[in-house]
Formats: structure tokens, C-alpha cells, sequence
């Protein structure tokens, strides 16, 4: 398995073994601080430190960011990110944060969540496809007994939450 992607000439093979499972090898000498990859992110939250002083769509800070009256959760610098974010998949998130109320998942799950609802929203134009930055999930590795309880409730939250997406995308159906 040796896929290329090469970024201002660093060029990175992607390597599978027992001990580390897939990752990437870079094949040349590389200098701190040069760009490696290129990619544009399939998805991003904010840490939880950021959620009350940045915008969730923008990721810019805001002065006075507009909350989400349904999740309580997601905040915008305007009006116009807030429908933007709402169209964009904001929507799906919503349900799901709010019936996690009291308690907001923490950002990996959010993440994570967030990666697998992204197949059933509209997507911006000029967004790349989604389909394209998927994981191949069929070719990861598990490593569920070496991880700590705390990881695997993180892990649980992540369940719950995709679940509660598949009840709310088989009830729009």
C-alpha cells in the first residue's frame, strides 16, 4: 500500500504494519517548519475553550456571537453565518446536541459526529465532496483494549450521537 501526496516537494508514502497499523512515512529529509500535505480539512469544531467566544461557522472571534436557540450550544458572529450554518448541516447537529443537553460532547466526538453527518448535508458550492475525504474505515485497525475507560465513554458519546443521527435521517425518509 503506497499511496503518494506530495506538497512543495516533500513527498509522504503511506505505510502499514503491526505495531503502528497505517501512517504515513515521509521519504525525504524534511525542514522544520515546511509544508508536508495539502489538503483542505474534511471537517472542524472548536475546542471547548473557544465555543463561547467564536464564531462556528467562521471560526473568527466575535463580539457579540449569536447563540443557538435550539442546542444552546453553537454560537455565530451573524445572522447570516447562523443561516449559513443551518443549511450546511448545523440542522442535523442540532437534534443531537440537544437532546445530549446538560452535557455538550466533548470536541473529538463532536468531531467525529460531525464527519459522518456531513454525508447527508448540502454541501457549499466549490466544497470538495465529502466521498472523497471519507475514511476507508474497512482498513482500520482497533486498538479497544489498550485504550483507557475514559476513552472508551469519549467513544460511547460518539455512538449515542451517530445513532441519534441515523433515528433522525430515517425519520425524515
Amino acid at each position: 500500500m503506497a499511496a503518494t501526496a506530495s506538497c512543495e516537494g516533500a513527498p509522504i508514502q503511506e505505510q502499514q504494519d503491526q505495531q503502528r497499523g497505517r501512517h504515513l512515512v515521509a521519504s525525504l529529509q524534511i525542514q522544520s517548519g515546511s509544508r508536508v500535505l495539502c489538503e483542505s480539512a474534511a471537517s472542524a469544531v472548536l475546542y471547548d475553550s473557544e465555543v463561547a467566544r467564536r464564531c462556528h461557522l467562521s471560526f473568527e472571534l466575535a463580539q457579540n456571537p449569536l447563540r443557538c436557540g435550539g442546542c444552546k450550544h453553537a454560537r455565530y458572529a451573524d445572522k447570516q453565518n447562523q443561516r449559513s450554518a443551518w443549511s450546511s448541516g448545523h440542522r442535523e447537529q442540532c437534534a443531537a446536541l440537544a437532546a445530549c443537553r446538560p452535557r455538550v460532547p466533548p470536541p473529538t466526538v463532536r468531531l467525529i459526529a460531525k464527519l459522518f453527518w456531513r454525508q447527508t448535508w448540502v454541501k457549499p458550492a466549490g466544497q470538495p465532496a465529502f466521498e472523497k475525504a471519507q475514511l476507508r474505515i474497512e482498513e482500520l485497525e482497533h486498538h479497544w483494549v489498550a485504550l483507557p475507560d475514559s476513552k472508551k465513554e469519549t467513544y460511547a458519546q460518539m455512538a449515542a450521537l451517530t445513532r441519534l443521527q441515523a433515528l433522525h435521517a430515517e425519520r425524515k425518509d
